[in-house]
């Protein structure tokens, strides 16, 4: 089963150098297809889950981590 990690460059609750890429490095023992998706400043810790969505950019934003499978 694919296993994946969608983070956000803008987010500052919980930035992806010590969040999601620490984790991501941790999944040495998992054989499987895993991806970590890094996607750019404009992806902040509400706009990539859909907790704040307003305005054109965090739509975009929010679209494409659904286009991803988020």
């Amino acid at each position: 089963m694919p296993f994946g990690i969608v983070a956000g460059a803008g987010d500052t609750i919980t930035p992806p150098a010590t969040n999601a890429q620490p984790f991501y490095a941790g999944l040495t023992g998992y054989s499987d297809v895993k991806f970590l998706y890094l996607l750019n400043g404009d992806a902040t810790h509400t706009n990539l889950a859909g907790l704040f969505v307003s305005g054109a950019t965090s739509t975009a934003v929010f679209t494409r981590a659904a286009a991803v499978g988020l």
